[in-house]
């Protein structure tokens, strides 16, 4: 037998690289590409939701309205000129409790708008308020006007959406003749509301989709806040194309743009109402205008 050497192999352990400056260099900027890239994104994104959400239809248009030509017989106020008449109205919710719709009538106000709901500004459920029905039916049998509103704490448009469905619901059995209008406020009796936590962006999504949303359903619709608060809830330059409803308590409202309805005071007294009550005013075109 032959004997075959066997040569010894032998096994060198390779010992671990470590990653030089220029490794940790390129990884770096890897993940800074990728940010950037992710954050392009994301940004694009949000650009195509606002473009999409939020289109400008009508520019800034200042109002016409000349104030010396009120006239006040608190807690009512009228205007007249050669472009505009007026309308009385109210608006209520049951914060009022139970009115009496009669006594209403007999003071000359000629409509109202009506709380149909609320999405609670702490925890965002959304509720019926609880006098709408008999409100309704009270404003209609007197032959007043109607409007609703809805008190919106939407931090986005799936909730947006949601309140107005609800709304949707809640007039399937009537007919009204004045807009829905789109309530959102950062504030309730002094507490701070859920929609803080939202930036004006978001807010102003939500109004459009709530506002959309009810115009396809083929309401008129309209959005209402403080003039001076406007501008620091919503980016207004994206609700122009909505008619406006404008609370300013002061001798004349010193919002500049066009609007159609003034709410003048909180604390309005009328026969009917026990307490004080939200009254407004609405400028009403001529023939012609």
């Amino acid at each position: 037998m032959k004997t075959v050497n066997r040569k010894k192999t032998t096994v060198r352990k390779r010992r671990k690289r470590r990653a030089g400056p220029g490794t940790y260099l390129i990884l770096a900027f890897l993940v800074f590409a990728l940010t950037t890239r992710v954050y392009g994104c994301v940004r694009r994104e949000r650009e195509t939701r606002e473009a999409e959400a939020t289109t400008v239809t009508v520019p800034y248009v200042y109002h016409d309205y000349d104030f010396s030509n009120l006239d006040w017989n608190w807690p009512f106020v009228s205007y007249e000129d050669e472009n505009y008449t007026s309308r009385q109205g109210i608006d209520v919710s049951m914060h009022q409790e139970e009115i009496d719709w009669d006594k209403v009538a007999e003071q000359g106000i000629d409509f109202a708008i009506i709380r149909c709901g609320y999405r609670g500004y702490m925890y965002g459920d959304v509720w019926e308020d609880p006098y709408f029905h008999d409100n309704m039916m009270g404003a209609i049998r007197n032959n007043i006007d109607i409007g609703v509103y809805f008190f919106s704490q939407a931090m986005n448009e799936d909730e947006a959406r949601e309140e107005a469905d609800f709304v949707i619901r809640m007039l399937r059995n009537y007919e009204i003749d004045l807009p829905v209008v789109f309530d959102m406020e950062d504030s309730v009796d002094g507490h701070p509301a859920r929609i803080v936590e939202a930036d004006r962006f978001d807010r102003t999504v939500a109004a459009v989709t709530f506002l959309h949303h009810l115009q396809n359903a083929g309401y008129e619709v309209m959005v209402y806040n403080s003039s001076l608060l406007f501008d620091q809830i919503f980016m207004a330059e994206y609700l122009q194309e909505f008619d406006t409803w404008v609370a300013d308590y002061s001798y004349a409202p010193q919002y500049p743009y066009q609007f159609s309805i003034w709410q003048y005071t909180s604390e309005g007294n009328v026969e009917g109402i026990e307490g004080g009550t939200d009254m407004d005013i609405m400028f009403v075109p001529k023939n012609g205008n």
